[in-house]
């Protein structure tokens, strides 16, 4: 049951390899294994990315170039996925399955991820603390 296609999360982990290089490739997507799983679930929050929150160099220009080259290739990325997924019929089955993924994103941005903590701790605009969160979960 469900709605993943492995080709489509291999797409996006070539890109980001091809982009980064295979040793910070590695880095930054065990980072996100790291960072991106739901502890009381047992489970990672998705198939995986890329995760570098505090990566830093000595170099800005270098940082910079970084940031960059992944801002350049994130629709080379992810576009032909949408591109080829737009039109997929799906069931009401693999809708209820998609709500529920939504509710583990909401425990994860809730219970654990940092941004919305800190956010929240430090008196955070709440509307734009939320926005992320998706209209429609189920548990």
């Amino acid at each position: 049951m469900g709605f993943f296609y492995q080709k489509d999360a291999e797409h996006f982990h070539n890109v980001a390899k091809k982009t980064l290089g295979k040793t910070l490739y590695e880095t930054f997507s065990k980072a996100a294994e790291e960072y991106f799983y739901i502890p009381h679930r047992k489970k990672p929050r998705g198939s995986g990315g890329i995760f570098f929150d505090h990566y830093k160099t000595e170099s800005k220009e270098k940082d910079f170039s970084l940031w960059k080259s992944i801002g350049d290739t994130f629709l080379e990325a992810i576009l032909p996925i949408y591109y080829e997924r737009i039109n997929t019929p799906f069931t009401e089955k693999q809708k209820e399955l998609q709500l529920k993924m939504r509710g583990h994103y909401v425990e994860f941005n809730l219970l654990y991820d940092r941004g919305t903590k800190f956010g929240l701790q430090s008196g955070g605009n709440i509307d734009a603390i939320f926005s992320s969160l998706p209209p429609l979960v189920k548990w």
